[in-house]
């Protein structure tokens, strides 16, 4: 993957020809609403006894946002639901109880399996991924963030859709 491939050209127009990181990534608890999360190597979303959202933002508008997902547990019986939500939340201080409102569905997705994920980016430059659990079982899907360090080649990374 090329994490430096943006170009610009003469008339001031950005092009993406490969893969960037995102700016920024954390994930917001229900039942812990004033902690904050967004310094972790990993992003936790799920729907066990409370909320677990994952919020990535300063993405680029209408591409695809990939997340390697490697641990899936639990039983899902429901979908994830991807939200706009306005871009102007920190990285070091968005919580439950200051998190921005969800903004229009772009798109719902199956649960993922072990591997690389794929999502749409919307308009706005910010997303939320929402899980939403039919069954009565717990469930829950960790994706590495930007701050992981282990194996940068799976970072969440942005791409052509």
């Amino acid at each position: 993957m090329n994490y430096t491939s943006i170009t610009q050209n003469v008339d001031g127009k950005i092009f993406l020809t490969g893969s960037v990181f995102p700016i920024k990534d954390a994930r917001i608890i229900s039942g812990f609403p004033d902690t904050n999360y967004g310094l972790e190597q990993s992003v936790r979303m799920a729907q066990i006894d409370q909320w677990m959202w994952g919020f990535f933002g300063n993405l680029m508008a209408n591409k695809k946002l990939n997340l390697y997902i490697f641990s899936v547990l639990g039983t899902f019986g429901g979908t994830f639901k991807i939200y706009e939500t306005d871009n102007d939340w920190i990285e070091t201080d968005i919580t439950w109880n200051n998190k921005p409102a969800l903004g229009d569905l772009i798109e719902e997705l199956s649960a993922p399996a072990v591997g690389w994920w794929q999502v749409s980016t919307g308009t706005t430059g910010s997303i939320c991924i929402v899980g939403y659990n039919l069954s009565t079982d717990k469930y829950e899907i960790l994706t590495y963030s930007k701050q992981y360090t282990t194996d940068e080649t799976k970072r969440p990374y942005i791409s052509n859709p």
